[in-house]
């Protein structure tokens, strides 16, 4: 049977029914197209007896290798803008500082003096660094709440040590 013909019967036997069957004729035809099955020749050298056991008996066949140790820096984690590479942490800067300011804001501030003024990327830099400090003040923040509840007096210091009012989260 060519091949596009028991392409086809298999197309058509996918798009029948769940319900309907292929009958034993039709099987029968099939399977007589097919090529037969013969299993490849077993080797003698690859062939295994059936009384080895899967593990040696003694050491003599045991194999001792000298211990290997991978020291690897560990990846970034946490903060996924450490991922990103210098340039496209400027860009995402700038388009932050660019999506915190409305249109006219915009063209107003995206002008600088040479040597007078800082830059409109320094400005959005330090405006990205401002924000990145702030999470973080109100993640420890949140974080000493959470502790406060369960100890208010490691709280207390916490806060004492992150002089969290110092530092305003909102």
């Amino acid at each position: 049977m060519p091949p596009r013909v028991a392409l086809l019967l298999c197309w058509c036997a996918a798009a029948l029914p769940a319900a309907a069957q292929v009958s034993p004729e039709m099987k029968a035809r099939i399977m007589e197209g097919l090529p037969k099955y013969n299993p490849p020749a077993a080797d003698a050298k690859s062939a295994k007896p059936a009384t080895e056991s899967p593990v040696p008996l003694s050491d003599e066949n045991v194999v001792h290798l000298p211990d290997y140790w991978v020291i690897e820096k560990k990846p970034p984690g946490g903060d996924p803008d450490n991922w990103l590479g210098e340039a496209a942490r400027k860009k995402k800067a700038m388009k932050d500082y660019k999506n915190s300011m409305g249109p006219l804001e915009w063209a107003l501030n995206c002008f600088y003096i040479p040597f007078l003024t800082p830059s409109t990327q320094a400005r959005a830099d330090e405006a990205y660094r401002d924000a990145k400090m702030a999470g973080e003040l109100r993640d420890l923040g949140q974080l000493v709440e959470a502790i406060s509840k369960l100890d208010p007096a490691e709280a207390k210091k916490l806060s004492r040590a992150l002089d969290l009012d110092r530092h305003p989260t909102d």
